[in-house]
């Protein structure tokens, strides 16, 4: 480390810390970057976490940001702190690759708008975090910047396709992030590298300048969103609040009305617990653990119901949402050569091969799209009449702690066996993406601990439609029995 580290903040703590220590003058917004970046110099090589740096820019950013606050003048709720946000987010004169060879040298010339948010008050955006190629994997790696490797454990993923957000974070290469979500990319990486991420209700935060899309195109999935990513519930809960405060760029005239937490305290929530499930599979070390938290949150007053769910079929609403979701992984692929594919793959792994059949823009009818949506409407509403009865829904992230690195072939047409039993490796996320995402519901993730095999292990806390606060409090609140953010062990 250098010899600046030795007195400034604590890297690996909070942002409200060290925008605190910004406000008292302990240090300049210029130390606290060079502190970020000479972190980084030192350690990204264990984990190939930050991929771009903005080194002039960001100092030029920092001067002007403690040049504002000597003449009392800051922007805003996060001026002159540093950060770094997921290479699929367009920010202005910064290069964005989304780990494509195609855009190796893509420079937007406008920022996203989550970017634009950020920047008004304050945040100095200085690098970008590795993602999978096009952001569609649930581990990082590409051929532009390589692989991203667990702080953890170096022979494991990070998750995707946040992963080099996550790793970042846990690093101490900055003390916010911003990643995105379809299928757990946010809260598959947290589970992973042992942060803190939240996936907000749908079209709270825009997802207008995230790529894919390919740059030019403003159509939207109608399932991803963009959403705050930090090593604390509360840092969560501050990036939030600056992410979300204007109207989204494609709805102009709607704000969004978030309630306040529904309740303060752990005793007074009312819990279920999903563990067991036909279609939604879990290991017996994941199940092990949720069972301890609803147990614990029961002997801390709070009422905890381990048999009620919103749906009794969870097999036909992961197939709906599979529907909508694997269309979208083709990439540039054809419907010949999956098809080319699917009939190598039949003989010797079916699995993958009906998983593979399923990718193919061929199987995206209209037919099977309205259907799949008619399945969409009836969740949602059956969601709505749940948590009448119920304020959040603790579950797990992924069925396992996260792989081993496996890069072996398209993604769509991988298997992984978790307790016993053979899955298409993208069924991994459907803890993530046939609950909430599905149904647009904000979803929290949080760690608990660490999995057997060295890496950090966590649950997702699901919530009302546009009650984004009470996943992120009922996040902060869990603190009280099983701690927060550790960090993991560092070499060299």
């Amino acid at each position: 480390m250098g010899q600046r580290e030795q007195f400034g903040p604590d890297l690996l703590g909070s942002a409200r810390a060290m925008l605190a220590a910004l406000e008292r003058r302990d240090v300049s917004a210029e130390e606290l970057l060079a502190l970020h970046l000479d972190r980084i110099d030192a350690l990204n090589a264990q984990v190939n976490a930050v991929v771009t740096i903005d080194r002039d820019g960001a100092v030029a950013r920092a001067r002007a940001a403690d040049a504002r606050r000597a003449a009392g003048t800051p922007l805003g709720r996060l001026d002159g702190l540093p950060m770094t946000v997921k290479d699929s987010i367009r920010t202005r004169g910064i290069r964005t690759v989304v780990g494509f060879e195609g855009l190796r040298d893509h420079v937007p010339e406008v920022d996203a708008g989550v970017i634009t948010r950020a920047a008004r008050d304050g945040a100095n955006v200085f690098g970008k975090t590795n993602v999978p190629t096009m952001a569609s994997d649930i581990q990082t790696y590409n051929s532009v910047f390589g692989v991203t490797r667990n702080p953890w454990s170096a022979g494991h993923a990070v998750g995707g396709s946040s992963g080099g957000s996550a790793a970042a974070l846990a690093m101490g290469f900055t003390p916010l992030e911003i990643g995105s979500d379809i299928a757990g990319s946010l809260r598959v990486p947290a589970h992973a590298c042992g942060i803190y991420a939240h996936k907000p209700t749908l079209d709270v935060i825009p997802e207008e300048g995230h790529i894919p899309p390919p740059p030019g195109i403003v159509g939207s999935t109608g399932l991803a969103t963009l959403g705050p990513m930090a090593r604390s519930a509360q840092d969560l809960e501050l990036l939030f609040d600056v992410l979300i405060d204007d109207a989204p760029a494609s709805h102009p005239r709607w704000r969004p009305q978030l309630g306040p937490p529904r309740h303060a305290a752990l005793r007074d929530h009312r819990i279920a617990v999903w563990i067991d499930d036909s279609r939604l599979v879990a290991d017996d070390e994941t199940v092990a653990l949720l069972a301890r938290v609803g147990t614990a949150l029961q002997r801390a007053g709070a009422h905890v119901d381990f048999k009620a769910r919103p749906f009794a079929d969870s097999g036909r609403v992961a197939d709906a949402y599979l529907q909508l979701v694997l269309p979208l992984l083709a990439g540039d692929a054809t419907p010949e050569s999956i098809a080319a594919m699917v009939a190598a793959l039949e003989a010797t792994r079916p699995v993958a091969a009906a998983h593979a059949r399923r990718v193919s823009p061929a199987a995206a009818t209209m037919a099977a799209v309205f259907a799949a949506k008619e399945v969409q409407a009836r969740t949602v509403r059956a969601w709505a009449h749940f948590f009448r009865d119920h304020d959040v829904v603790i579950c797990p992230v992924m069925p396992s702690a996260i792989m081993a690195h496996s890069h072996d072939g398209a993604s769509w047409a991988r298997t992984v066996t978790v307790a016993g039993r053979e899955i298409a490796y993208w069924e991994q996320a459907l803890w993530c993406g046939a609950l909430a995402t599905f149904a647009f519901l904000p979803a929290t993730a949080r760690p608990l601990g660490r999995a057997a095999q060295g890496t950090p292990i966590g649950i997702q806390i699901i919530g009302p439609h546009l009650e984004d606060r009470t996943t992120l409090r009922f996040a902060a609140l869990l603190d009280e029995l099983f701690g927060g953010f550790a960090p993991p062990p560092l070499r060299g």
